[in-house]
């Protein structure tokens, strides 16, 4: 008795799993918008040298490998921007002229403006990146 119990509770969880929302909270979130997040900076709170003790090791991967890393803010308490990613058009002419190299990652509804570079997808991404990394 108590198995088909814990049979039918487990059953009755798992098919409202699978129903629609209801609630106060229903439905609070437009799924065809991706998510993203932005964060506050403070430059002078990472002003150190670095030492990356671990890492993923990819023997295909060049470039890669352990060692230092040295950030050291601008005056004013700024960080210089190289590269940016994004697929929003907005977000990109809210920076122009910030960061020299402007990804529109992913397909875009528009034509990417000339200040920017299309990115259709995470290969691409990486290659147009690595390319303009030295070295």
């Amino acid at each position: 008795m108590a198995a088909r119990s814990f049979v039918v509770i487990s059953l009755s969880l798992a098919l409202a799993a699978c129903a629609p929302g209801f609630g106060p909270n229903a439905g609070y979130r437009d799924t065809r918008v991706d998510i993203s997040t932005r964060a506050v900076l403070e430059p002078a709170r990472l002003a150190a040298t670095w030492h990356e003790v671990a890492g993923f090791y990819d023997p295909a991967a060049s470039g890669c490998a352990l060692g230092l890393t040295k950030v050291e803010p601008l005056p004013g308490e700024r960080l210089r921007l190289t590269h940016f990613v994004d697929d929003h058009p907005e977000v990109h002419a809210a920076i122009r002229g910030a960061v020299e190299y402007q990804y529109f990652f992913g397909g875009q509804r528009e034509p990417v403006p000339g200040y920017g570079i299309h990115a259709p997808d995470w290969p691409t991404l990486e290659r147009l990146i690595t390319a303009t990394l030295p070295g």
